[in-house]
């Protein structure tokens, strides 16, 4: 019997260890790698995130003030900026956090304060909401509340400690990964997470704020929304008394205005800050169409509508009302969807509830902004943008050599392939800048555009692209942070935990030798006047490099690199000229041997009549299927591009290259070859000048003789004649031209091929008089916005140019427009 008991406990005990073992295990494996967070908890998982993120910001510091909203508010307010703002104002810290979500209404907010008080009590509460029509009693699929009241958390929403003790548990990584190690285990991948991610196409900062830089598509919908937005405001009946003082009537005018859930709801969240020792602030918000075109609508029934609404809500909070909404006024690059005011928008709203909250009514909500011409620009057929192409602003007054930025990084949008990509800049001159973006991290990047001071505030779209800049084709990657470097990178001070002293970063981290490199300075004591800038390799004992004395300055150094430096890694030094002490070490960067020159030449002496004309080149340092020669009017522009052929990925080598027809017929034009690299714009070598001479070569009539021998003694045939094509091309008599922009329609291409094309000429001018060419999307007919040089407003008004239609990237043309007469006026808003 002792025997047997003692077996039993052998076996008990041996299964607590083999259990804790594999408990261990698990918690090991789940802590050491990383799996997105499915939100089971609450089951909306963009909230659930929240939580983790408010409770990272209340260890940092007191939480003196939580948003709570929709999405209207999550989008649409700016915590961060009202955090600094405040700070200024106070003279000490102010930290607000965006806890608003998704869909959330009236009825929403108690739930969003519990869940947010299990891990930080904030001093206020900011009840951010819009004019909203009465809702039904029911709660209605997919609503917020159902979901909560679906999801486990609903068994402890209502119990503080149990639901901060579940909060905790949750937490844990074998718990809080169940469902990713389920998925993976039983389907290879994130199966059950795919429908829960819409939201985590965008960023969130760390102080809650969704952010978005997207602009409209669709600014047709604006006015018929603005115009519902109206209707829905409903003036409390005139005959009842306005006081709101009175229990009795505000309870009446609550019941007029609200479900009795979301009267009980208000109730609640009051008294839960006040228990907490807090405070409720309401402020008044709205959809974006209501900011757009002029602001607020002056119609008097919406006026008194919303008055009454925001009035009776307040009063049922019991809390002092706040109402920005009448100073904003936001143009369409601030908004982006009917819905949602983008980053710009938002920062007008959060500095109207500043100046409210703060009592400062002459504070500054807006400056006026160059931007690119987004009524125009959207929707558009042009392959290079995409709904999520970025709205950049860059502030007035100081040079900007570089731009970095991060793109969104979430199971929402498919990554980009790694390394260095394209990046597309359109100006507020309605002009792309195509530069290479340099990879330093994973979606991180710098790229080089070196634009000057401009005298005010200006905007750019962003887009990181692939292609050749004939046919650009934009990722649908959302841009999740951006800064224009002039100094140290906030980015990267953001994302490291750094030691005092002087921390300085190298830019790009990718250079040729012979390049330029950028300094960057981020230091707590002041730097020497003079610097001794070194550049070592990172080999122990190697020599290093003296790239000359510096001075110091307040934005970034550009220094030279060696043009003879072999391939390979290197650091930056930096010591102060008169001690010799080091200053700064930055990170190490690849240095890449310069190439040896590259050599394209016309083989031979080109000859009007022969069609084609041998082309060689040589001095390619690998192999590249995208590397291209084209051929150019002597010293044109990339736009002014007449054909060109791919090199078949060989490092050297001789084709015969086809002139375009009309090309070689002129002996006094000069012309000159352009050898591209990776399919892009990277120009690494050119050709000298050339003229066409008349006639064909001998090695032409030769070729000619003895066809015409072979084909004797039977008389050659007259050349069957092309069937005349049915392509018709127009231009729209109303194109606003003022935006250095034509709308161009096509139809009738019987066999529409994606390297269709539309160019504008000189009427009756020969093919090497094209101005600007764009690609067509490869369809039957369509219409698309066509981008002409910025000195043609007033030149196209005088008629003497036309569109002409080419086939398949060749100078087949199919159509010609009748001769461009239009009106050069100018858009006074510009």
């Amino acid at each position: 019997m002792r025997d047997s008991s003692s077996a039993k406990l052998r076996i008990a005990l041996l299964s607590v260890a083999l259990f804790a073992t594999v408990l261990a295990l698990a918690y090991a494996a789940s802590s050491r790698f990383s799996f997105p967070n499915y939100g089971a908890w609450t089951g909306i998982q963009p909230l659930e995130t929240k939580i983790g993120m408010l409770e990272d910001f209340a260890r940092r510091g007191e939480v003196d003030a939580l948003a709570l909203g929709s999405s209207i508010v999550e989008f649409g307010f700016n915590a961060e900026e009202f955090s600094a703002l405040m700070t200024r104002e106070t003279g000490k810290e102010f930290r607000a956090f965006n806890f608003a979500s998704g869909g959330a209404q009236l009825r929403t907010l108690p739930k969003l304060y519990r869940l947010a008080r299990t891990v930080s009590k904030p001093k206020n509460v900011f009840v951010i909401v819009p004019l909203e029509p009465k809702l039904v009693e029911k709660l209605v699929p997919q609503s917020p509340d159902l979901i909560l009241s679906q999801a486990p958390v609903s068994d402890v929403l209502y119990h503080p400690f149990l639901l901060s003790l579940n909060w905790f548990l949750r937490q844990t990584p074998p718990i809080r990964n169940s469902p990713a190690v389920r998925d993976l285990a039983l389907y290879g991948d994130f199966h059950t997470l795919q429908g829960k991610i819409g939201m985590e196409a965008y960023h969130v900062d760390d102080f809650g704020d969704r952010i978005s830089y997207l602009v409209t598509w669709k600014a047709d919908d604006l006015p018929k929304a603005r115009g519902q937005l109206e209707d829905a405001a409903r003036p409390y009946p005139a005959a009842a008394t306005d006081a709101v003082a009175d229990s009795e009537t505000l309870q009446k005018r609550g019941e007029f205005y609200l479900a009795r859930r979301d009267i009980d709801a208000i109730r609640e969240l009051r008294e839960l800050v006040e228990k907490d020792g807090g405070k409720v602030y309401v402020f008044t918000h709205g959809a974006a169409a209501s900011y757009w075109n002029g602001g607020l609508s002056t119609k008097a029934t919406y006026r008194k509508g919303r008055s009454d609404y925001f009035d009776t809500v307040a009063a049922l909070f019991g809390a002092k009302l706040f109402d920005p909404a009448p100073q904003i006024d936001v143009e369409l690059h601030a908004v982006s969807d009917v819905t949602h005011l983008n980053t710009y928008g938002a920062s007008a709203y959060t500095r109207a509830a500043f100046a409210a909250f703060a009592g400062k009514p002459g504070f500054p909500i807006a400056e006026p902004i160059r931007r690119p011409p987004v009524e125009t620009l959207f929707p558009t057929q042009d392959r290079s943008f995409t709904p999520y192409s970025a709205l950049l602003l860059r502030p007035a007054g100081r040079a900007h050599p570089l731009l970095h930025f991060r793109l969104v990084k979430s199971l929402a949008v498919p990554a980009i392939p790694p390394g260095d990509q394209l990046a597309a800049l359109r100006t507020p001159d309605n002009v792309d800048l195509l530069v290479i973006a340099h990879e330093i991290g994973p979606g991180d990047y710098v790229a080089e555009f070196n634009l000057p001071p401009s005298d005010r505030p200006e905007a750019y779209m962003l887009r990181v692209v692939t292609g050749t800049k004939g046919d650009l084709r934009a990722y649908g990657n959302p841009i999740a942070d951006y800064e224009w470097l002039d100094g140290y990178p906030r980015l990267v001070a953001r994302s490291e935990s750094r030691p005092p002293g002087v921390q300085m970063a190298a830019f790009p981290p990718s250079r040729t030798a012979g390049e330029s490199l950028y300094l960057a300075f981020d230091a707590s004591k002041p730097l020497p006047p003079m610097l001794d800038v070194k550049l070592s390799p990172t080999q122990p004992g190697a020599v290093s490099f003296d790239l000359g004395k510096v001075q110091r300055a307040d934005g970034l150094i550009k220094v030279a690199i060696p043009a003879k430096l072999d391939e390979g890694p290197y650091t930056v030094e930096v010591r102060d000229a008169a001690s010799g002490m080091l200053v700064a070490i930055s990170r190490p960067i690849q240095v890449m041997a310069r190439e040896e020159p590259v050599t394209v030449a016309v083989d031979g002496t080109p000859h009007a009549a022969d069609g084609t004309m041998v082309v060689t080149w040589a001095g390619l340092r690998r192999d590249g299927k995208q590397d291209w020669i084209g051929l150019f009017p002597a010293g044109g522009k990339d736009e002014s591009r007449l054909a060109f052929q791919f090199t078949n990925g060989k490092r050297s080598g001789k084709f015969n290259f086809a002139v375009p027809q009309g090309v070689a017929s002129q002996p006094e034009a000069d012309f000159e070859l352009r050898l591209y690299i990776d399919g892009g714009w990277r120009l690494i070598g050119r050709s000298d000048p050339f003229k066409f001479v008349p006639g064909k070569s001998e090695a032409a009539q030769a070729t000619a003789a003895a066809s015409v021998a072979a084909a004797a003694p039977v008389a050659a045939s007259a050349p069957e004649a092309r069937p005349p094509s049915n392509a018709k091309v127009t231009v729209d008599p109303n194109s606003p031209i003022a935006n250095r922009t034509l709308r161009v329609s096509w139809s009738g291409i019987e066999k529409p091929n994606a390297q269709d094309w539309i160019g504008l000429f000189p009427v009756d001018g020969a093919d090497t008089t094209r101005l600007a060419f764009q690609f067509l999307p490869g369809t039957t007919k369509g219409d698309a916005v066509f981008n002409v040089p910025p000195d043609f407003p007033q030149r196209l008004a005088a008629g003497d140019y036309e569109i002409r239609l080419f086939s398949a990237g060749r100078w087949e043309l199919l159509a010609r427009s009748d001769r461009i007469r239009l009106a050069a006026t100018r858009d006074e808003r510009r």
